[in-house]
């Protein structure tokens, strides 16, 4: 899944990290919108948003025998996105899983 994501030509992606949150390992990396792609994302509205200043988080973990757990953690503004990872990754830092149920 990371490497379908980091390869896309639609996205801009920072190198892969290794996570481990609540007893589950996994990859994490921030991506954007790509500057230098041209495309359209569809199906586009007729006044379709600014992507370009949007950034994301993205954490993929490994759930055995279940397949992967995604969590995104996302800003409209680029501006403000390390400050709203401050605040949100001790968040998702603290989550425990409970695959047994």
């Amino acid at each position: 899944m990371a490497a379908a994501l980091t390869a896309n030509e639609a996205i801009a992606t920072t190198g892969l990290v290794d996570v481990a949150i609540g007893g589950l390992t996994g990859k994490q990396f921030d991506v954007r919108l790509n500057p230098d792609w041209t495309g359209t994302c569809p199906p586009a509205p007729d006044d379709p948003p600014d992507l370009s200043d949007v950034r994301t988080r993205v954490i993929l973990l490994d759930a055995p025998d279940r397949g992967v757990i995604v969590i995104f953690i996302g800003s409209m503004y680029s501006a403000d996105f390390e400050a709203f990872l401050a605040e949100a990754m001790p968040i998702v830092e603290s989550f425990q899983f409970d695959l047994t149920q």
